[in-house]
């Protein structure tokens, strides 16, 4: 970029305009899932989304566990010790939730109940029956029928993140109905984030959305509205040569 010309190929100029349009100025209202097991970079990424105005963050997985946490919630021993073990600035993370709870409130949307590994089995408990000594491995059917409900009357949706392990059969069903319902809706869907994108693929549903990030980390960090060098370097460029 310092030597010569540069500009972007078509496929980052795609991924650039569905995801930018998609948190800035995509048919209101806009909401996101953020879900999965990365959920530091999923708390960055609901603080970038509801400064840009979406209307609502729904949350799955590791990332609604946190902001239950956040949120004052005992969710148990083993699902406490799991994002302990793999989140290394825990505290950090969880003072970043609690942050985003405060100053935004009912925008972030928590699940009201969640499906428990109770030997192999799903079991489906309120969060008021938490905690329990037993692993949480989806969002539970109730959350699931409001969050279809989001999604059905939604202009733009932006998901990134399953909503529960879904590789278990047992418990995909938080991921399968939302995505499905995603898949079905009458708005645009961006989805972003390896695993999410794997999930999509795996459903058969890829064809049916509008647009599926291959940006992998790239993706994750334009939506946490990281500063891209890639992105610099190209703005750097077009500066240099159309004055010349």
């Amino acid at each position: 970029a310092e030597k010569l010309p540069t500009a972007a190929g078509r496929v980052m100029q795609r991924e650039l305009d569905y995801l930018g349009k998609a948190i800035d100025s995509g048919p209101t209202p806009r909401i996101a899932l953020l879900g999965g097991s990365k959920a530091a970079d999923s708390v960055t990424i609901a603080n970038n989304f509801l400064e840009k105005g979406v209307s609502e963050v729904l949350t799955g997985g590791v990332v609604a566990n946190i902001f239950l946490i956040a949120s004052g919630v005992d969710i148990g021993k083993p699902s406490t010790e799991f994002i302990i073990q793999h989140i290394s600035e825990y505290e950090e993370v969880i003072d970043s939730a609690r942050k985003l709870i405060d100053n935004h409130g009912e925008r972030i949307v928590l699940p009201t109940d969640v499906a428990i590994n109770e030997n192999g089995l799903r079991r489906g408990i309120s969060i008021e029956e938490l905690p329990t000594e037993h692993a949480v491995y989806d969002i539970g059917l109730d959350t699931l029928v409001s969050y279809v409900e989001k999604i059905e009357k939604a202009g733009t949706i932006i998901c990134n993140g399953p909503m529960g392990l879904f590789e278990n059969p047992e418990f995909a069903a938080g991921t399968r109905e939302t995505f499905n319902a995603m898949a079905n809706s009458k708005g645009i869907t961006v989805v972003g984030g390896g695993e999410t994108t794997m999930a999509f693929n795996q459903m058969g549903l890829s064809s049916k959305i509008e647009h599926l990030s291959t940006g992998g980390g790239s993706c994750i960090s334009f939506m946490s509205g990281e500063t891209m060098p890639a992105l610099e370097a190209m703005r750097r460029s077009k500066i240099r040569y159309e004055s010349k």
